[in-house]
């Protein structure tokens, strides 16, 4: 038996949809981000791929909990790149970081991907720009946890 699902995009796609039908709580990763980037902070950037930047947009007018000011900033890259160069996708991630605390003002950044989650570049980013990096895997995985917790499972 299962007590939530996690829904496997960043940027939530379909995720109204999918609750429609569930027979159980779905926790959209990026909705859940955008809670605790609000909690947190008031100038958020998410940090998306070049073809991620639309759905993160679509994202931010359905949620209506989240920081006062949101950014989609694009990577130069896109997933596949990223998953294809580890060590290229850490440099790209870490500069468009910079840039977004530099340029946008951010007091929070966020993870664009599920699979920039599973990089492990969070913690490091965090300890290098002094802001809270928020990973949208991890937050996702926790929610799920407490959801399901909640509901006895």
């Amino acid at each position: 038996s299962c007590g939530a699902v996690i829904w496997g995009g960043a940027y939530d796609p379909y995720l109204a949809d999918l609750r429609a039908v569930a027979h159980l709580p779905v926790v959209g990763p990026g909705e859940a981000s955008l809670f605790v980037a609000r909690l947190i902070g008031s100038r958020l950037t998410i940090l998306t791929s070049e073809t991620g930047a639309a759905g993160v947009n679509a994202m931010l007018t359905r949620v209506q909990l989240k920081p006062d000011t949101v950014v989609a900033r694009p990577m130069k890259t896109t997933v596949r790149k990223i998953l294809a160069n580890i060590s290229e996708a850490h440099r790209v991630i870490r500069e468009t970081a910079a840039a977004a605390i530099r340029e946008d003002n951010a007091d929070v950044l966020m993870l664009g991907s599920m699979t920039q989650g599973t990089l492990g570049i969070a913690p490091a980013l965090r300890t290098e720009l002094g802001v809270p990096v928020l990973d949208p895997l991890v937050i996702a995985i926790q929610a799920a946890e407490q959801v399901a917790g909640a509901r006895g499972m």
